[in-house]
Parts: C-alpha cells; structure tokens; sequence
C-alpha cells in the first residue's frame, strides 16, 4: 500500500469502531482512491484530496451498516441509499480542476 494510502488507513481507523477489519478498509480505501482519480482526471492519486478519500472510505464501510440511507420508511420497510458518495465534493473536485488547468496555462508576456 503507498505511502498515501497509509495515512488515509490511519484516519479511516480513527472514524470507524475499534477492531474494524484492516483487509476490509484497505479495500474500500482503494476504491476511494480510484473513484476519486477517475472525477479528478489524474493517473496518480493526488494528495490534495486525501480527506475526501477518508470520508468515501468510512461512508463506505458505514454504508455496510446503513449509514448511507437517504431514506427509510418503516411502514413499508422501505429504504434508499445514497447513489453517488463523490457526488458531495462536486464543489472541491471542480476547484481541484481549476486549479490544475491554471497550473498548465503557458502565459507569454
């Protein structure tokens, strides 16, 4: 596992209740970081956006037990899940891009 994954571990940890299952976290950790490179545009994992990786990751250990429900009818037994955990940062992921299209610009004076 890099080095930046390591650390994403470390914070899941901190989130999730003691005696989680590592294999488990590593496993949706890089999922994270894979969805997220994919709304990035990036080939390699940029570190800028490790706290999203962190949240994608526990919400989607959470969501093992329900934590992602949208909605839930007890009536019915009725329940919805959140579709798209990335869907959130929208706002940090177009900065994210602003950001790097800016740093590509050649500006000739």
């Amino acid at each position: 596992m890099a080095a930046i994954a390591e650390i994403i571990l470390t914070s899941v940890k901190t989130r999730v209740e003691e005696g989680a299952n590592e294999d488990l976290l590593k496993e949706y950790i890089l999922t994270a970081m894979d969805r997220i490179k994919l709304r990035a545009g990036e080939d390699v994992f940029p570190g800028s956006l490790a706290s999203i990786a962190v949240d994608v990751a526990t919400a989607l250990y959470r969501n093992k037990y329900y934590e992602c429900i949208k909605t839930e009818d007890a009536n019915s037994i009725s329940t919805t899940f959140v579709d798209d955990l990335l869907a959130q940062y929208s706002v940090e992921f177009e900065a994210y891009k602003e950001k790097k299209g800016n740093e590509k610009v050649v500006r000739f004076l």
